[in-house]
């Protein structure tokens, strides 16, 4: 006997898988996001980083690809260190011409450390 198992292709496409990794920056209330894609490549439109005690801020436009299977890092701004409470996972909201995706950071040490030093300086 003689099985033949079709996939139908009428779905969309899943997003290229996509990693992030937040690193200091020269300037002001600025980091660099560190995007890596795999399989596929991603054209950024705009990044935002949300959580880890921080004020959300506008989002920084961008115009760059992050190629298959490669890094690109971009500089975007942060805002000001909320003090008072547990701060929220640190995602990367990643502006794409097929919509946004949120990207987790898993262990940042880069904003807790930001955060740690501006909260000491304000008491």
């Amino acid at each position: 006997m003689l099985v033949l198992v079709a996939a139908c292709g009428g779905g969309a496409a899943a997003p290229p898988a996509l990693s992030a990794v937040l690193e200091p920056a020269q300037g002001a209330r600025v980091l660099r996001v560190v995007l890596t894609a795999a399989g596929s490549p991603v054209t950024v439109r705009g990044l935002q980083v949300r959580g880890g005690g921080f004020v959300q801020v506008p989002t920084s436009l961008q115009d760059g690809v992050v190629a298959a299977g490669s890094q690109a890092g971009f500089v975007v701004a942060y805002g000001t260190a909320l003090c008072e409470g547990r701060p929220a996972p640190v995602a990367v909201l990643v502006d794409t011409p097929g919509g946004r995706r949120e990207v987790q950071v898993p262990g940042d040490g880069v904003l807790a450390g930001l955060r740690a030093r501006e909260c000491a300086s304000a008491r």
